[in-house]
């Protein structure tokens, strides 16, 4: 016999079944058609904040990693890579999902499609790759591609768990 716990006394709900469908009813996801001009800048906001996060989280691991980078009196210049970092990352991965969902809405794929390298390629082509060009952006380059792996892991829906 199975132990008693706490939430044996909680009745459970449970849905409803839907009803049956007639057989000549065919059931459609329908995406609602949002026009390009609104889709891309949200995709650049969404890169914004999340890169701007991932920047500001490696400028304070950058910064703060050596014991003189924890002195009281460094504080300052901690704080200024933190926002460069910030803005670094930030920038980067806006350009990078509005270039994408530019590039998606131009070949004219949809999210609901099965997922699509192509988009994510073009779009590191034309923001991440040229970060190699200067010398402050390119020791962020690593991190950066990764944050663009977890972005095409995502979109492809592969479950890592």
């Amino acid at each position: 016999m199975a132990p008693h716990t706490a939430w044996d006394g909680v009745p459970s709900r449970r849905a409803k079944p839907a009803p049956p469908l007639a057989d000549d009813v065919a059931v459609v996801p329908v995406e609602p058609e949002v026009p390009w001009e609104k889709r891309v800048p949200k995709a650049g906001m969404f890169g914004m904040v999340l890169g701007g996060c991932c920047g500001i989280a490696y400028g304070m691991m950058d910064s703060w990693g050596t014991k003189e980078g924890r002195a009281p009196e460094n504080f300052g210049k901690a704080m200024k890579h933190m926002q460069t970092q910030a803005a670094i990352f930030g920038g980067v991965f806006a350009a990078y999902q509005g270039t994408k969902e530019a590039v998606r809405t131009m070949r004219g794929t949809q999210r609901s499609e099965p997922y699509d390298p192509t988009n994510a390629a073009i779009a590191t082509a034309l923001t991440v790759l040229p970060m190699a060009l200067h010398p402050v952006t390119r020791k962020t380059l690593p991190h950066v591609l990764f944050l663009v792996a977890i972005d095409s892991v995502q979109d492809s829906g592969i479950k890592l768990y």
